[in-house]
């Protein structure tokens, strides 16, 4: 039965087909309708799917007959056939279609450049969709500036073809400013963009607001190169800031950039023995030390191995201090490096941001063998020692096999040398081999291999150049560097000068680079004749031997001109000097080189009169800057009067530091007062600010003048005294020092900083002195100093622990002691502490001990003999009753009244 229904259907099947090909005849009453084969409606094309004719006779269709935009379903097309009197209908099923083009918005090109972005438009199909599809562009042009028009059309055998024209305009081009980027190093902010149709005569411009403030806007000139914009502006104040870039009217969105004060960018450890400090600014390696001491300090935490002195060196860019432990010393555990509160300055001047960093030290590498070299002057020589490079310091090498044999070695930093007794053949290769290498913090690597990288070095020493930096020194630059024994001989280099046979070098000195050496001449033979003298070096054969004994086979003379400083200093100018304000407080004269001596002595001012006034009632006395000594500072008097001085400095007002000093001339200049404004004398400096000896914590400061002790601006004001930038607490004790009808009563205090305010012995701490009154309405100017400061903040209680059935181990914030002696010596050794550690239990009942002992990092532990004592211990009170025992380092009491749960 199944196979003949499958025969069926297909029967039935070949039935359908055979009627969609074969036109039907349906007669009715009228006429007769021939209905035709079905199709479908391609492209859009009705047209092309219906039929032209039938039975020789021509079809007319009604084509409303058809909805084009109903798809997917089968519609009935009808028609009639001409002068026969016959209908005809045809099934008919309409496929999607391209319809419209349809361009988003209005197409706006710029001149000059291509017409671009329009090869792909949006196609209106009969579904009501638009597709983007790619189109044939024709008509588009940029020459010139205005409206046209121009044609799309959509082409597709299976869609259809649609053309659409549409109106276009051609407008001026605009400057295009895109991918702007930007740095900041220090401070200096740089910026680079790409440019567009940027035409002749127009410019780009940096426009920086300091402070995102555009009413301050800074414009620079930003260089136009191949496409691409860069500018750059340099010492920028620290802070948040913002820049754009424009052109004309085309600018780029703001862009925020900050500018770092200095600051400790990261501390670093490197391996045991070394720690670095990164900055983000180079600093002032001068601002590192206060009295040949370290600011820089390195404290260790609690359970840290102690370092021992460690030296400190700072990169040759500023940007790295190198923190490295004395000899065999390590970092191991957890350290705080303080960078203290306004006494580090970059090279520009600014005071480093104060900063405790941690950094926790675990050396866990053992050294890696960086390479195995050797010099040879000559191949035929042989090795006479080999070298051996680690990554870091090495304690120990138990040996060094080369070519299978064992050789001690010397070690040295980094660097394991072995010494030959009998040279290797330099023409082979060798394996070196290194066993059990161990740094300072005990790794150890037992097997590391290198190849040895042999050098043949057999170029004797040449002299490069010698110059004259001074009077009296020449720098020697050798083209390798050499022995200074050997150099320093007499019998190997001397120098001579005019008729003076003898040698006139007083000293040989390695310079800063390899190579290089500094001679120092004996002055007392130099310009006898003149003012320049023709030195001549002689280096006898062999004065020059390099550590592989490469040496001058000849005799070398080299000359170089040293002259003598007979050009006195002269003013190259006179300029204002201004206070914070603006305000024009004295002149100073800036000399054509360092200058130093001068005086009062001498000096004349004379007024419009013609008088010759009294110099000290006109000018203080004259000082060098600090920061240039080529400038001579004057400040005038507080009670100066507006007039035109004429100032006439004597011969030998200033000199230079020539080996025989040069005096100034004699000079005049005229400074007029009428904007000026001197100073007003309405503050007094402070004479000192220092520790006060055998008191711990305790500072004096020496006003030099009676002053406020009571209302606002009084010295007894916490507020007027910082510790590192922190205003003393309200309850620091600030007491006059002396007696009372002393002279000096009411001019000096005394400040004891109260307990808890140290959290830190901070050797070098930042204390400042503002805003103190006087008696007579002055106020005292900022004064700051450094000081010495301890820890008095209390050793604090952080946990308890039974650590056995019958101790109980108590851990401090820090390392503590128990002292018998104060403040009162206790009858037995647990009475020392009875009363300050009481235990509880659950119950709140006193739990007793009968013994305790201190452990090496400052720990107690507490015997309780009651075992199950122990276990329902659950809180201990501190300070309840008794006088304290219980200290830190600094004899500093424990915290009374803390009660610390188990």
């Amino acid at each position: 039965m199944a196979k003949k229904k499958q025969f069926v259907t297909a029967a039935a099947a070949f039935a359908v087909a055979a009627s969609a090909v074969t036109p039907a005849i349906t007669a009715d009453a009228a006429t007769k309708t021939v209905r035709l084969s079905s199709d479908f409606v391609r492209a859009g094309n009705l047209d092309a799917a219906l039929d032209k004719s039938y039975n020789g006779g021509e079809i007319h269709w009604y084509k409303s007959s058809v909805d084009m935009n109903k798809l997917g379903v089968f519609q009935t097309a009808k028609g009639f056939v001409k002068g026969q009197g016959l209908k005809v209908e045809k099934r008919v099923r309409v496929l999607n279609y391209a319809q419209d083009i349809q361009p988003e918005g209005e197409i706006v090109l710029e001149q000059g450049v291509p017409a671009s972005g329009l090869r792909v438009q949006p196609v209106l199909f009969a579904d009501g969709n638009h597709y983007a599809k790619p189109v044939a562009v024709a008509g588009f042009n940029t020459d010139k500036v205005g409206e046209f028009e121009g044609t799309f059309t959509y082409a597709n055998k299976a869609f259809g073809t649609v053309t659409k024209t549409v109106k276009y305009k051609v407008v001026a081009s605009k400057v295009e400013l895109s991918n702007v980027k930007q740095e900041v190093e220090g401070d200096t902010l740089s910026v680079s963009a790409d440019v567009k149709n940027l035409k002749d005569g127009e410019k780009v411009e940096l426009v920086i607001f300091p402070g995102k403030d555009e009413s301050k806007a800074i414009a620079i000139d930003a260089v136009v190169k191949e496409g691409v914009v860069t500018a750059s502006a340099k010492d920028l104040p620290v802070g948040n800031h913002s820049f754009i870039l424009r052109s004309g009217e085309v600018k780029t969105d703001a862009v925020n950039f900050a500018v770092e004060a200095p600051m400790v960018k990261e501390v670093k450890a490197i391996n045991a023995q070394t720690v670095e400090v990164h900055f983000n600014k180079a600093i002032d390696a001068k601002t590192l030390k206060v009295d040949n001491e370290d600011l820089i300090k390195v404290e260790a935490g609690s359970g840290a191995v102690e370092t021992g002195a460690i030296k400190q060196e700072l990169s040759t860019d500023g940007m790295t201090l190198t923190l490295t432990t004395a000899n065999t010393k390590i970092f191991k555990g957890d350290y705080t490096v303080k960078v203290p509160f306004e006494m580090i300055k970059d090279v520009k001047g600014t005071f480093v941001k104060p900063i405790n960093a941690k950094v926790s030290v675990d050396d866990k590498v053992a050294p890696a063998l960086v390479k195995a070299t050797t010099l040879v002057k000559d191949v035929k020589d042989g090795i006479k020692s080999v070298v051996v490079t680690f990554d870091e310091n090495v304690k120990s090498v138990d040996t060094i096999k080369i070519d299978g044999l064992n050789y001690n070695v010397v070690l040295d930093g980094k660097e394991a040398t072995i010494t030959f007794a009998q040279p290797l053949d330099a023409s082979k290769k060798y394996d070196v081999t290194v066993i059990n290498a161990t740094d300072f913090a005990g790794n150890i690597k037992d097997v590391q291999v290198a190849p040895l990288s042999v050098s043949v070095d057999n170029v004797s020493p040449e002299v490069s150049s010698v110059v004259a930096i001074s009077e009296d020194k020449l720098k020697l630059t050798l083209s390798k560097k050499v022995d200074i024994a050997e150099l320093k001989k007499s019998s190997m280099l001397s120098a001579t000068v005019g008729t003076f046979a003898t040698s006139i070098i007083e000293s040989v000195d390695a310079g800063e680079k390899d190579g290089e050496y500094i001679i120092t001449l004996n002055d007392q033979y130099l310009f006898k004749t003149g003012n320049s003298d023709v030195v001549t070096l002689k280096f006898a054969e062999k004065a020059l031997v390099d550590s592989l004994g490469n040496t001058n086979l000849v005799k070398i003379e080299k000359t170089a001109t040293v002259t003598k400083d007979a050009t006195a200093p002269a003013v190259s100018k006179v300029e204002e000097v201004k206070d914070k304000d603006g305000k024009v407080t004295g002149f100073a004269l800036t000399y054509t080189e360092d200058v130093k001596g001068q005086s009062l002595t001498g000096l004349k001012v004379v007024n419009a009169k013609g008088e010759i006034l009294a110099v000290n009632d006109v000018v203080n006395a004259p000082t060098i800057d600090e920061e240039d000594s080529k400038k001579v500072v004057f400040s005038f008097k507080a009670n100066v009067v507006s007039s035109k001085y004429t100032f006439e400095l004597p011969e030998g007002f200033v000199t230079d530091n020539a080996l025989v000093a040069n005096k100034s001339a004699k000079y005049g200049f005229s400074v007029t007062i009428n904007d000026i404004v001197p100073p007003a004398q309405t503050s007094f400096a402070i004479v000192s600010a220092t520790n006060v000896e055998n008191k711990v914590n305790t500072l004096a400061v020496d006003f030099g003048t009676k002053v406020a002790v009571v209302g606002d601006g009084s010295a007894l004001n916490p507020s007027a005294y910082t510790i590192n930038g922190v205003t003393l607490p309200a309850d620091t004790k600030i007491t006059l020092a002396g007696n009372v009808g002393d002279n000096d009563y009411q001019t000096k205090v005394e400040i004891e900083l109260p307990k808890g305010f140290v959290k830190a012995n901070d050797a070098k701490a930042g204390f400042r002195i503002t805003g103190v009154k006087s008696l007579d309405g002055k106020t005292s100017e900022s004064k700051f100093v450094t000081v010495d400061i301890k820890d008095n903040t209390a050793p604090e209680l952080k946990s308890i622990v039974a650590t056995d059935l019958t101790k109980l181990t108590l851990s401090y914030s820090e390392a503590v002691k128990v002292t018998a002696e104060a403040p009162v010596a206790p009858a037995t050794k647990v009475d020392a502490i009875a009363d300050e550690l009481k235990l509880l239990d659950s119950k709140g009942n006193v739990v007793t001990f009968s013994d305790y002992t201190v452990t090496e990092d400052g720990k107690i532990v507490l015997t309780v003999t009651d075992a199950i004592a122990v276990k329902s211990v659950s809180t201990v009170k501190l300070g309840e009753n008794g006088e304290a025992n219980i200290f830190d380092a600094n004899n500093v009491a424990q915290k009374e009244e803390i009660t610390v749960s188990k």
